[in-house]
């Protein structure tokens, strides 16, 4: 995450501008996040406090070391575990900002530089993603608003895998891989952009199941209907590390198979 705080003195005089910040990290896993309770958890680890950054610090059950860094572009008055204190010297009609960024560790010290070029990375993928595929346009401007804005959401939820270009279910609770959502997905814009439906077939065939488990709802050839990657999942609390329990996922996945392969299906074109 990217931040930038910007202060501008209007007034004819200088000013000293106070700016605290609180923050903190639960490490809650999202199933924990929606109302799962569990019997344990793993250790809450004592936040390194630095210059001008906080790394907080979590080891989950499945043995992973899990870490969230909030560093400054410059040295506070005050840095605590749980808050940042500035005092801001603004000259009459002067204007300051103050960078800060989070992420798992810290690449450098934030400044306007690394803002602008998180920003312009942001904007091009985004332009990037929205440019795949056909486009639609009629005579009618609502329905053209309604399609570009269906277009940018659509991008907005697909993330390129090593598989292809894949369109996870919903922000925040669904940003995953859902097989069912996505077969769907990518059956109704298939006229316009077959490579989504490539992406998803290759990812969902790569994932079958291979074995019988009564825990993850799986048999030999079954196509997923979830995928998790969080603590819970991982130390198997919960089957969602890789859950095939939807019973249309498989003959959903055959029918866009069926619709990718023959282009005269794809217009809806009867043979």
């Amino acid at each position: 995450m990217y931040e930038r705080i910007c202060l501008v003195n209007y007034s004819e005089g200088a000013a000293v501008v106070p700016i605290s910040i609180g923050f903190g990290a639960d490490f809650f896993d999202m199933f924990e996040v929606r109302g799962i309770k569990r019997l344990a958890r793993g250790r809450t680890l004592a936040p390194i406090v630095r210059e001008s950054e906080v790394e907080l610090r979590y080891e989950g059950l499945d043995n992973v070391a899990r870490s969230s860094v909030i560093a400054f572009s410059q040295r506070p008055q005050s840095l605590t575990a749980d808050q940042v204190e500035f005092r801001v010297a603004l000259d009459k009609k002067g204007r300051a900002e103050i960078y800060l960024e989070v992420g798992p560790a810290r690449e450098a010290t934030p400044d306007r530089a690394r803002f602008r070029a998180a920003a312009a990375r942001a904007r091009f993928s985004m332009r990037r993603r929205r440019r795949r595929g056909a486009t639609v346009r009629t005579s009618g401007r609502l329905f053209n608003d309604w399609i570009s804005k269906s277009h940018a959401d659509l991008a907005l939820l697909t993330t390129d895998l090593d598989t292809g270009p894949y369109p996870y279910a919903g922000v925040p609770w669904f940003s995953t891989a859902f097989g069912r959502d996505a077969i769907i997905t990518a059956l109704q814009v298939l006229w316009l952009d077959p490579s989504l439906a490539q992406g998803v077939l290759r990812f969902l065939a790569r994932n079958q199941a291979t074995k019988t488990s009564t825990f993850q709802d799986a048999s030999p050839g079954k196509i997923l209907h979830e995928v998790r990657k969080g603590e819970m999942t991982a130390v198997g609390e919960l089957p969602f590390k890789q859950s095939y329990g939807s019973v249309d996922s498989t003959p959903l996945f055959l029918m866009l198979a069926g619709a990718y392969r023959d282009p005269h299906r794809r217009h809806g074109v009867d043979r």
